[in-house]
Formats: structure tokens, C-alpha cells, sequence
């Protein structure tokens, strides 16, 4: 665990599935099948966020899936193998220079890194208003504009809100509760305004994991409440929650935090 607190290059979420999955491994990375909604829950995130993590970080070497490959049941989920090795390497590219440092007034300054040609292009194009010219293994020079790449990549549209679909969603995992059968104006803008709050967070990028997150906010967080679902009584009798309610700004951020656990 303490490779990964010095070594892994990610912050956030990221980091905090790697360090559950280092702290569930062996010494050699194995012996390693967490469930998918295991992980969730110790890194205090939706599933559908760390079903993506999980499969980033296979994607850049950390883990690999070693064993069920297409997971399954509690009884079946993936097997995974922890990369100690890349862990390992890291920290050693990154301790570089610890030699060179004698303090001596003839020690080798330090060597600027290289920029790739895009990103150097677009630094010097920002730097002035004069044109910029970069001398190629030809030794003509050719104009920077020519190199220019966007400074930042296009931010991909949100997903139109399901409403039916959500609705749908809370009928099947919460049929204890008032059924939800008229849409206004109104209460779509608030359904909405709880999508685009998922979206925002990161939990999805298409609309069949935003309906997982709802899913999910649903059973595991409302189901299991017994003042949400009228199995305590409130002050005057039991109060059942509404999907109408659910929405509310307020009560939504509550629901999250468990104040009705």
C-alpha cells in the first residue's frame, strides 16, 4: 500500500481504488476479487464509477483481470492481479538524480525537458504575437502555426434525461412507495437537475450507466431507509418518501449522506 501512496500518478477516486485493491492483495498482487459494489462501498463511490475505474485501470497496466473475465454473481466476480512490478518501476524512474546531487559548484544542472512539438507549439504561439518559427531536420524554417493543436479537447454533450426510464426504475426497486404518475414541467426540471448533478460527479458519460446510478441511489441508499419506506413510524404515521420528494435538492443530499439510514 505505501508503493501506491508514493508511486501511483493519479489523485481522487482513482487513487482510492488502488489503494483498496493494494490493501485486499497479497504481497505479490494476487488473491485479489473484490465485487464491483465491494469496492463501491470502501471508496464511498457509485458502483458505475468503479466499474469504470476498475476498467482504467486495467487499461494502463495497474490490474488485470486474471480470472472470470466476464464476472458474475458475488460467487463469480473477476479475478484480478495487482501490477507490483509497474509500481515498483515507477518509483525507480522517478528517483533519478539522488547521484548527481554533491552539492559541488560543478554539478550538472539540471536538464529541461523536451516538449512534445504540439505542446511547445502552442506554448510559444500564447507567448507573443510575433510569428514563431521552429527549424526542422531540413533547416527550413517553417512557420509554429502550422503545428497548432486545440488547447483543450471538445466537452461532449450531456445526455438528454431519461425521465421515463428513471421513473420506470423507481417503480421496479422501490414498489413500496407511492407510484409516480404525473409528469409536469415542473418536476421534470427537477429530475433533471439530479441528472445532470450524477453527470457532473463523473458517475456516467451514457444514459444506460445514468440509469444505473439511479438504480443505485434508489436500492442501495433509499430501500434500505425504515423512515423512507414508512417501517418506523414518524410523528404522526409512517412516512413514506415519493419519488417527487426524492428529487428535492435537499432531500436528494441528505439521501446520500445517510441521515435516514
Amino acid at each position: 500500500m505505501s508503493s501506491v501512496w508514493e508511486n501511483f500518478p493519479h489523485g481522487g477516486s482513482k487513487k482510492l481504488v488502488m489503494l483498496a485493491m493494494a490493501d485486499w492483495c497479497n504481497d505479490d498482487g494476487g488473491s485479489l476479487y473484490p465485487a464491483n459494489a465491494t469496492v463501491a462501498h470502501k471508496c464511498c463511490i457509485t458502483k458505475s464509477q468503479a466499474v469504470r475505474i476498475l476498467r482504467d485501470l486495467c487499461i494502463e497496466g495497474w490490474l488485470q483481470v486474471v480470472g472470470n473475465h466476464s464476472g458474475g454473481d458475488p460467487a463469480a466476480t473477476k479475478r484480478y492481479l495487482l501490477n507490483v512490478s509497474k509500481l515498483t518501476s515507477t518509483h525507480s524512474a522517478n528517483a533519478t538524480g539522488s547521484t548527481n546531487a554533491t552539492g559541488s559548484a560543478h554539478a550538472t544542472p539540471p536538464i529541461a525537458p523536451v516538449l512534445p512539438l504540439p505542446i511547445a507549439s502552442t506554448l510559444l504561439t500564447h507567448s507573443t504575437h510575433a510569428t514563431q518559427y521552429i527549424s526542422e531536420p531540413s533547416g527550413k524554417p517553417k512557420p509554429i502555426q502550422a503545428y497548432a493543436c486545440k488547447a483543450s479537447p471538445e466537452k461532449t454533450a450531456i445526455p438528454n434525461c431519461p425521465f421515463e426510464e428513471i421513473i420506470s426504475t423507481y417503480h421496479a426497486e422501490l414498489p413500496e412507495l407511492p407510484q409516480y404518475r404525473v409528469r409536469t414541467e415542473k418536476r421534470d426540471g427537477v429530475m433533471r437537475q439530479r441528472w445532470r448533478q450524477f453527470y457532473a460527479s463523473g458517475d456516467f458519460k451514457t444514459s444506460e450507466e445514468g440509469i444505473e446510478c439511479f438504480r443505485w441511489y434508489f436500492k442501495e441508499k433509499v430501500k434500505p431507509s425504515k423512515f423512507l419506506t414508512g417501517r418506523i413510524n414518524g410523528k404522526d404515521r409512517p412516512f413514506l418518501a415519493d419519488l417527487e420528494w426524492l428529487m428535492l435538492p435537499s432531500n436528494f443530499a441528505k439521501v446520500l449522506e445517510g441521515k435516514y439510514s
